[in-house]
């Protein structure tokens, strides 16, 4: 994996704010932007079911969160995906994943066009004030746990809680890409 920053991208630009939401939860509930309102930091994934890459990443997902939750810091996920056209995304689906915390369904897709997401997994980190400060992969190692080298999302949480520069703001990341309604 290429780890160098993005040049271009139609995504959200680092220092930009949280995009305004509201969509339901897995858990019933209604969600939106100011619901992480009271936290340190945001780390907002955009994810799916179905995609390889992103179920491989899920375990060390819940790991980091586990590990941060006392620090002020949330998780949310969310899937964007054409539930119709990918039925394992729908969110009947998706409800039966578990996480302790939100899974949102982002059913008119509306979500991940205003932060311009693209892939699964696809992640977002924003500061206490919301302003973005990480976008890219979790780590630099998709496939294989035990050749992370480097720990994008971990160091973006620390650094944001210690009140440094994000020493990496952006990098290039892989993963299955949304799949977009054509209706």
């Amino acid at each position: 994996m290429n780890s160098e920053t993005l040049e271009e991208s139609s995504s959200l630009k680092i220092g930009e704010l949280l995009p305004y939401f509201c969509i339901p939860g897995t858990d019933g509930k209604l969600y939106s932007n100011t619901s992480f309102s009271n936290c340190a930091c945001l780390v907002v994934i955009f994810t799916s079911n179905h995609c390889p890459y992103a179920q491989g990443y899920k375990e060390r997902i819940i790991a980091l969160e586990n590990s941060v939750r006392s620090l002020g810091v949330k998780f949310v996920t969310i899937c964007s995906n054409d539930g119709q056209a990918f039925p394992e995304d729908s969110f009947e689906k998706m409800k039966e994943i578990t996480y302790s915390f939100p899974y949102l369904h982002d059913k008119d897709q509306i979500v991940a066009k205003s932060f311009g997401a693209e892939l699964t997994p696809e992640i977002f980190i924003f500061d206490g004030k919301k302003s973005l400060q990480y976008h890219g992969a979790f780590d630099d190692s998709p496939k294989d746990e035990s050749s992370v080298k480097n720990q994008y999302v971990k160091d973006a949480i620390f650094a944001i809680l210690e009140g440094i520069e994000v020493p990496v703001k952006q990098t290039h990341f892989i993963g299955c890409s949304i799949k977009w309604s054509l209706t």
